[in-house]
């Protein structure tokens, strides 16, 4: 897993509320209409995240986002666009999960 700090603008520059961080970390995916699949995570924040995947999502559909050693993150697709998706978070993850995830020494 790889994580740039710094490298995604900061909320001042892009409108969001929460900085984000680069990262490339595989995840299983599980929709209620779909069984697993995979996916990217391509960008995190305590908010949510953006995630790569061929397998065909629709805005509002609950996603489960499950990376190796954590618990499912549960959230809703809030945009799609050339095979990338935006999922924003039910409940915000706690910023010290976030550094761990971001961690470039931490290997998933």
């Amino acid at each position: 897993m790889v994580c740039q700090i710094g490298v995604v603008p900061p909320p001042a520059v892009d409108g969001r509320r929460h900085p984000r961080h680069e990262v490339a970390v595989g995840a299983a995916m599980r929709t209620a209409g779909q069984g697993r699949f995979g996916a990217v995570l391509q960008d995190l924040s305590v908010a949510g995240c953006r995630i790569v995947t061929s397998t065909p999502m629709h805005v509002g559909e609950r996603v489960f986002v499950r990376l190796p050693g954590f618990q499912a993150f549960v959230g809703e697709i809030v945009w799609i666009e050339n095979g990338q998706a935006g999922v924003l978070f039910d409940v915000a993850l706690h910023p010290a999960v976030v550094d761990h995830i971001c961690q470039p020494t931490t290997r998933r």
